[in-house]
Order: C-alpha cells, then structure tokens, then sequence
C-alpha cells in the first residue's frame, strides 16, 4: 500500500492547514487490519511535485518499488499537473509490463463518500455522519500536557491533549461524550473542543477531557481521544457556578450514552 506522509497540497501551496483525518501511525495501523502486506509513506517534495506522470510511474512506482499490479481509485491522481490517472495507468500497461485494477467510488445515501464529505461533518461536529461513513469513531491522538489546572479547581480534573500532528483537524468548537483508553480499559469521557470562554482566556482552540471513573497522572502521555457524539455548543456561562450544574449535566448525559452503546454490544 502507498500513500503519502502528508498532504501533497502541503507542497505545492507551501503552507500547513488542518485536513488530517487520520494520524500516519493510526493509518498504518488500520491498512495493515484491512490486510495490507505492507505500508509505504512516500515523502512528497518539489522534486516529486515536478515529476511528469510518466516519470513517477516509472522512477517510484516500476522501478522503486517493482510494482506488478497498481490499484488505483476512481479519483487517483498523480504527475505534474494531475494528469496521471486510471486511464492512463492502463495505457502504460504493455510499455511497463504492469496490470493496472481500478476500485469504484463507494455510495451510501446515493452520495460517494469522500475524505472532503467526512471532513465537512468534522468540521460540523456531526460525529454520528463520521462514523457511518469511516466505520468507526473519529479520534485525535495526542500527548497530555499541562493545563492551568481550572478544572481540578472546580471539581472535574481534566486532561488537555497536544495532537501530535498539527495539521490534524479538530471536530467543531463544542462538547462531545466519548471515550479514551487507558492501558487497555475504556472509560467514559467528555470532551471540550474549544476556548473554555467561561474561566480561561486562550487564542487556540483546546482539546480537554474529563475522565469519568480515571484519577491519576497522565501528563507526557499518548493517547487517542474518540469522539461519538456532540453533546451541545461551547458557551460561556455567567458564573462558576452555571458552568459546574452544566458539567454535571454533561456528565449525566455521557453516563447515559455510554450505557445505551455498551447495551447496543
């Protein structure tokens, strides 16, 4: 399996913006379950971004990896310019003595399903769109680091989560139930995606998560985050006290989801 380590656009624009649905590692991962031999993470660059779609296929595809047989998705691009595709790849079958296999969009609701369709609904925070269309639960991973410890001040010690990959994109500003998964035990959890406007003052949106039934320390940690539903909007409340009853109302709320997905089990 080939794939890139980051987005080609990365490249070409020369600037970093928030796409990545799944972490490289996360991603490896999954084609290797999915019964992939082996993953392979090209390192786009100018050079690569210059190349004719002749000369990628024949210095990277043919005579780097010794490919036999490419399988392409209906939408492949590659070369200078995007004029490597399908139909090119069968013209150059005989010239470079390869089999080229095309795999078909897949539908669901008559729509084809798309990373740019699923990272509108991360950006809407429409969890239960993202998991019907990834088959599974949309997750970030990150390392814990030190907050400025408000929610130990008010009773709901939280956890605040670096993504490892800055480029990873956040679901929309808001609280969400999910989960987190501490050596190797699930705990209920619910996730702020935000400004936390009622107590802090940040200029960049923060991942914080409160671990119900979890005390300990967690700080130089990785974990991964998954988000199953959006639970309300961010908001700032008008006292300490409207945002603790608003907490435990969360709170409430998760406890009940989680029981009705574990009875779903």
């Amino acid at each position: 399996m080939l794939s890139y380590y980051h987005h080609p656009l990365e490249t070409i624009n020369k600037q970093t913006f928030p796409y990545l649905l799944t972490e490289v590692s996360r991603k490896e991962q999954l084609l290797l379950s999915y019964g992939a031999d082996s993953v392979l993470f090209l390192e786009f660059d100018t050079k690569m971004s210059e190349m004719e779609a002749e000369d990628f296929l024949k210095k990277i595809l043919i005579e780097e990896i010794g490919a036999k047989e490419i399988v392409a998705g209906y939408d492949t691009h590659f070369g200078k310019n995007r004029m490597g595709n399908y139909e090119f790849l069968k013209s150059m079958e005989t010239k470079y003595a390869f089999k080229a296999d095309l795999v078909p969009p897949v539908m669901m609701n008559g729509q084809i399903i798309s990373s740019r369709r699923i990272r509108e609904f991360v950006k809407t925070g429409d969890m239960d769109a993202v998991c019907n269309h990834m088959n599974r639960y949309y997750s970030v991973i990150g390392t814990v680091v030190q907050g400025q410890r408000i929610g130990t001040q008010i009773g709901f010690p939280t956890i605040n989560l670096m993504p490892t990959d800055r480029n990873k994109l956040l679901p929309a500003t808001g609280v969400y139930f999910g989960f987190i998964e501490i050596d190797r035990v699930k705990y209920t959890t619910v996730i702020n995606v935000g400004f936390s406007p009622t107590l802090k003052h940040v200029e960049f949106r923060e991942v914080e998560a409160f671990i119900i039934g979890f005390s300990g320390n967690l700080y130089g940690v990785e974990a991964e985050v998954f988000f199953c539903k959006r639970i309300r909007d961010e908001k700032k409340f008008l006292s300490k006290e409207q945002l603790i009853e608003a907490i435990e109302i969360d709170i409430d709320y998760a406890v009940k989801l989680s029981a009705e997905l574990l009875g779903m089990k």
